[in-house]
């Protein structure tokens, strides 16, 4: 039987994937070549900078404003992604979950319960207390 967090691992992996599409197809849309779209995301100077504007306990949503192509996807996908990479170095991390716009318009209990139908929380800190 396959250890409970090597599952959980293989899940945040393709998630990590399926943020990593969402950012190379954005970026295409905009004229950038695929492999220079690649090598923007692999060698990002903006994840130094993340730790600064990740949510915390004391502030858990972050929200990201401003016009059209300046970047907010990409920063919020790179949030993601780093807390994703947090959840498979330490257990005890918030679990993040991605919930674009329309999503969110039809409402979070259907994401929340996908959720919870992938990863088994009972192995790590509760979400909800984030």
């Amino acid at each position: 039987m396959e250890d409970p967090k090597e599952i959980e691992n293989k899940e945040v992996d393709k998630l990590i994937r399926k943020s990593n599409a969402r950012v190379l197809v954005r970026m295409q849309a905009i004229g950038i070549p695929r492999e220079i779209a690649i090598s923007l995301l692999e060698n990002s100077i903006i994840k130094r900078e993340l730790i600064e504007i990740s949510p915390t306990k004391e502030c858990p949503l972050i929200v990201a404003s401003g016009e059209m192509g300046i970047g907010k996807s990409y920063i919020t996908e790179e949030i993601y992604r780093q807390a994703l990479i947090a959840v498979k170095q330490d257990i005890s991390a918030p679990f993040p979950i991605y919930l674009n716009a329309n999503e969110a318009r039809s409402g979070i209990e259907s994401k929340i319960n996908d959720f919870l139908s992938v990863f088994n929380p009972i192995n790590r800190k509760d979400f909800r207390d984030y």
